[in-house]
């Protein structure tokens, strides 16, 4: 019988990633907190733990919940800073700092994903929120540009295809 409730967990923990989903589709953190904490409790090392945080960081920031959409996307980051989803959570960080005024910050966040994550899908989008959010920066706020760091960004952009 210990065998067999052994099995039953296991195959209840590969679906966990897709009732994950639903719930944050319906927006319903209560399910995704709960999913995490067995996720968490029975299942420590599962690949499974980033994403549902992200998906709870994402429902957080889409209820409002700014300061645990934060929390989530930190320890993402902290936690799972070698995952694929870690240029997600760089995005929703980088627009969590623009909602709550961080201006240079979030600019700052979106160049680092796009510069760390170049041939990332999101790349080219985060680079042009970067520009833009330092344009509404007075000039003394913005940081000085390094040429060569430029120009290596560029080439890795044209390496990409995304230029």
């Amino acid at each position: 019988m210990h065998a067999a409730g052994q099995r039953r967990r296991a195959r209840h923990g590969r679906t966990r990633g897709f009732s994950g989903e639903a719930a944050a589709s319906r927006d319903d953190h209560t399910t995704l907190e709960a999913l995490l904490s067995t996720l968490t409790q029975h299942y420590p090392h599962s690949l499974h733990l980033p994403s549902i945080h992200l998906l709870l960081a994402k429902t957080y920031h889409r209820l409002g919940d700014n300061q645990r959409a934060h929390d989530a996307v930190v320890h993402v980051l902290q936690t799972y800073s070698s995952h694929p989803s870690v240029p997600d959570a760089l995005f929703l960080r980088a627009q969590l700092e623009e909602k709550t005024k961080h201006i240079a910050k979030a600019a700052t966040t979106f160049r680092s994903l796009g510069d760390t994550y170049p041939q990332h899908e999101l790349a080219k989008v985060a680079f042009q929120r970067s520009r833009q959010l330092l344009q509404r920066l007075p000039a003394a706020q913005r940081p000085r540009i390094d040429l060569e760091h430029e120009f290596n960004v560029l080439d890795s952009l044209i390496k990409a295809r995304l230029w």
